[in-house]
This record gives C-alpha cells, sequence and structure tokens, in this order.
C-alpha cells in the first residue's frame, strides 16, 4: 500500500486576488501545476516500484541478451591501483564525489538519475593499475563547470549481461561466462559495463549487473 499525503501552503496574499490583478486565468494555472505534480508523483513512485521489480525478478548467474538504447553519463574519469581491496576503496570515494556533485552542485533529485556504472577494459582487470569511467544517467546534458566532471554518450546497442551477488573481487568469473559466451557466439565485444545495482560500500556483498556490448 502506499500512503500519499499533500501538503497545501496558503499564501499570505490570496490567491485569486493576485491572479485578479495579473488579469491571469486562474483555472489553466491550477490545472497545469495539478497535471505537473502529478505527473512528477507519478514518476517517482513508478521509479521506486520499477526498482522494487528489478530486484525481485533478478536471477543471478544466467545470461541475458538485451538492446539498450542510446544513454548519456555524468561522471570521472580514474586511474588507480587494481591491488586487492584498492580498486573498491577507489570506486567508493568517485561513486560520493559523483554522487555529491550530481545531487548538491546540480541538484539533482534520486528519482531524476539512474545507478551508477562503471566502464572499463576487461583486460585491464589484471594489469596493476586500472583505468575506468564512473558515472550515473541523466536523460539530458547540463551546464557543468567543473572540469573534473565529464559526459559520456554510450551508443545503442545489443548487450549480453549477467547479474552477480557476492564479494567485488570474485566477479571475475561471472565476466570470464560472459566473454565465453560471447567468444562461442563469434561475436566481438565492447567495454565492460559494471551497473551497481546497490550503492557500493560494502565489497564483500555487492549486486552488480555486468554487461558487454557486442557487434
Amino acid at each position: 500500500k502506499t500512503k500519499i499525503v499533500w501538503q497545501v501552503n496558503t499564501p499570505k496574499y490570496p490567491l485569486l486576488l493576485r491572479f485578479k490583478a495579473a488579469d491571469s486565468d486562474i483555472e489553466s494555472y491550477i490545472n497545469n501545476n495539478v497535471t505537473v505534480s502529478v505527473k512528477n508523483l507519478t514518476n517517482l513512485l513508478s521509479g521506486k516500484v520499477d526498482k522494487e521489480v528489478m530486484f525481485n525478478q533478478i536471477k543471478y548467474d544466467s545470461i541475458m541478451i538485451e538492446e539498450q538504447d542510446e544513454r548519456l553519463f555524468l561522471g570521472v574519469n580514474v586511474s588507480t591501483s587494481n591491488k586487492k581491496g584498492a580498486l573498491f576503496k577507489n570506486i567508493v570515494i568517485n561513486h560520493n564525489r559523483v554522487f555529491s556533485y550530481v545531487t548538491k552542485d546540480l541538484s539533482k533529485r534520486e528519482d531524476e538519475f539512474g545507478e551508477p556504472v562503471l566502464f572499463t577494459e576487461a583486460g585491464e582487470l589484471k594489469n596493476k593499475e586500472v583505468s575506468y569511467f564512473y558515472g550515473v544517467p541523466l536523460s539530458q546534458k547540463v551546464n557543468v563547470s567543473d572540469n573534473n566532471f565529464a559526459f559520456r554518450t554510450i551508443k545503442k546497442s545489443k548487450y549480453y549481461s549477467i547479474y552477480y551477488k557476492g564479494k567485488y573481487e570474485q566477479r571475475t568469473k561471472a565476466i570470464a561466462k560472459l566473454l565465453d559466451k560471447i567468444r562461442k557466439d563469434l561475436l566481438q565485444n565492447g567495454k565492460l559495463e559494471e551497473l551497481f545495482v546497490e550503492a557500493p560500500y560494502n565489497e564483500n556483498e555487492v549486486v552488480l549487473k555486468l554487461s558487454f556490448p557486442v557487434y
């Protein structure tokens, strides 16, 4: 069940007198604002419901083939150590950077952007250092004054994906399973995408959607 509480603030100067003085159409004003309010509420509730449905429908370790539309991300480019535990600690730092910038500097509500995604070359996971882009999807570009943040557009593509739950460092088996399937299907793959279904705070218990675009 969902309980909705409407809060109405009454202005000191009566609204009807204000519109009468401005010779404005109050009915049109109220209709437009109620429509926008209901639309925003619908988007907020549906977003929460969609996420709950997604959690309930997750099937781990099963490969999925799906189409992804073009997406726009805002985030940071990073190079860091790949020593045990170091990569995840670095991801947490940059998650907080991106989340703080989007919510505070850009004044975006949490329902106005999607789950964070890390982009990297799968081959780099065996190296001593890893370069990656970490960002969140936005519906459109906005003015960004901080040069530490950049936009990245991901083109529409077919994807091979798999859900993983467990220790962050042990996700490599799921990644290898995806790559093996891609090779067997005689396809080429792009960069690895790690979507954090839950915010990255505990490296011993992560929920990821691991994906590769295929051609």
